[in-house]
Order: structure tokens, then C-alpha cells, then sequence
């Protein structure tokens, strides 16, 4: 069985929120090794509003997170890396206009993405196209170019085609949410 890297999660690991917060803050502030991201996936779970197992498996495998969990749980990864004296780091969302295009979209946060220790986390909703390929996810692109988004976290989508995606009212797979990570100064 192949092994995943700590901060990759599997076709339908329901994990993708928290995943692409450890790969973002692997790139900003620390190399995460498999021990710190077991313990890290365990706080970040834990602030999610759940008070079983069960809560929190309906969360994740059922409900998915969205931007109020995710701005939790961002909140508790800024905690948990101070609490062990990691490089101090920000976060601000930075979330589709109204009237912004996919195409508009991209060219920013492919800047943004280029800055050293910065790292995006990018919410992706449901796709317009029937029988698609894409559902809800949450991941961190590594690579953006004129016409592909590499992801760094995915194991189900490691790149997308630009063209696929869209910010309402336009088609494809809906640009939702983003928030950019960086060391504080």
C-alpha cells in the first residue's frame, strides 16, 4: 500500500479542509514530518463543532467543511504552531468579487502564490457540467500557469485545467472561497 504524504489526503477522505490547511502551513512556517501532522489533524479536528466521533465524522464525511470551519479551524493551527514556537504567520481571506472572472482570479493568485513562505488554500464548490469529475473540495495550489492549476495536497485532483472553473455567474467548477497564508513580518 502506498503511503501518503502527511499533508495528501484520498479520494474520499472527506479531509480536504484540513489537509490543505497542513500543506499551506508546511509551506509557510515548517516542514511538517508525519508525527507533528498526525498531531496537528488532531487539533485542527478538534475545532471543528463536534462534541462525538460521530459529529465530527458527519462533519467531515457528510456535511464537508465551508469557510466558517475552515476560519476555525485556521485559528487553531495559528494556536497550535505558536504553542511550539513555529515561525509566527498570518492569514486574510482574499474570496471571489462579484463581477471578478475565473480568468481574472487565477492571474492574482498565481502572483500571490510565487511570494516566498505564502501559500493559498482555495475552496472549489459544485460544478455546473452534468456527470462531472469535480464535487466540493478544498486544496492548495502549487503551480499556476496561463492554462493549469498544479495542486500540492490532492491525490484525486493533482491538476485542473484553468477552463474547468468559474466564478458564479460564470460555468464550471465554482471558485468559492480563498485565503492566503504568510510569516508574519
Amino acid at each position: 500500500m502506498t503511503k501518503l504524504s502527511p499533508y495528501r489526503q484520498a479520494y474520499g477522505s472527506g479531509e480536504c479542509g484540513l489537509c490543505a490547511i497542513i500543506a499551506a502551513v508546511d509551506t509557510v512556517c515548517h516542514n511538517i514530518d508525519e508525527e507533528a501532522a498526525g498531531q496537528f489533524l488532531s487539533a485542527l479536528a478538534q475545532a471543528l463543532p463536534a462534541e462525538t466521533a460521530a459529529d465530527l465524522a458527519r462533519i467531515l464525511y457528510e456535511e464537508g467543511t465551508e469557510r466558517p470551519e475552515m476560519e476555525r479551524m485556521l485559528a487553531a493551527a495559528q494556536a497550535w504552531t505558536q504553542a511550539r514556537g513555529w515561525r509566527a504567520w498570518k492569514w486574510e481571506g482574499a474570496h471571489p468579487q462579484p463581477g471578478e472572472t475565473a480568468a481574472h482570479f487565477w492571474d492574482c493568485v498565481s502572483t500571490v502564490s510565487q511570494r516566498p513562505h505564502t501559500a493559498v488554500i482555495i475552496g472549489l464548490g459544485e460544478d455546473t457540467e452534468p456527470d462531472t469529475r469535480y464535487s466540493g473540495h478544498w486544496t492548495c495550489p502549487e503551480r499556476i500557469t496561463k492554462r493549469e492549476v498544479y495542486l500540492r495536497d490532492s491525490d484525486v485532483y493533482r491538476r485542473i485545467p484553468r477552463a474547468d472553473t468559474g466564478i458564479r455567474p460564470e460555468p464550471r467548477w465554482a471558485i468559492e472561497d480563498c485565503y492566503i497564508l504568510s510569516r508574519a513580518t
